[in-house]
């Protein structure tokens, strides 16, 4: 996988963590009534620290592989080649992949916060709208267009 297309799957991870706190918020006529553009500065600082922290955390050793909120499993259309791979004796092998993947990601996730940075000072009103009563791919369509 090429460093960019990992700094920013590392990306996405990391924003869709901290996503998840609000994740059970609710509808968006109700979101309008209670946000306005003069709270979006406190929230965008809210996610300046997040983000901080988040990469803190995850951008070092262990923090993708043994952390169960984002560790990244082995894609699915390897399931079948993992199960015979194993029932051969290879689960060293298997688990070395899985373990390479995640330690690719914890390297590759300092790069990673200009990506966010940007993203967060970009963010508006519609935005935030969009990312806590969109639907579940609303974070990765927002980040694609930054």
């Amino acid at each position: 996988m090429k460093t960019g297309k990992l700094i920013l799957l590392s990306a996405l991870l990391l924003f869709m963590v901290g996503i998840n706190q609000i994740s059970s918020a609710p509808p968006q006529d109700e979101m309008r009534e209670t946000l306005s553009n003069s709270k979006i500065p406190g929230l965008k600082e809210l996610l300046r620290v997040g983000i901080k922290n988040a990469i803190k955390i995850a951008g070092i050793k262990d923090g993708f592989y043994l952390n169960d909120q984002i560790r990244i499993p082995l894609p699915k259309k390897l399931k079948k080649i993992d199960s015979f791979v194993r029932k051969l004796g290879g689960k060293t092998v298997s688990d070395s992949v899985v373990e390479k993947m995640n330690r690719a990601a914890e390297k590759a996730v300092p790069f990673a916060i200009d990506i966010f940075l940007k993203a967060i000072k970009e963010i508006n009103f519609t935005d935030v709208i969009g990312l806590i009563g969109g639907e579940d791919n609303a974070i990765t369509l927002f980040l694609e267009t930054k």
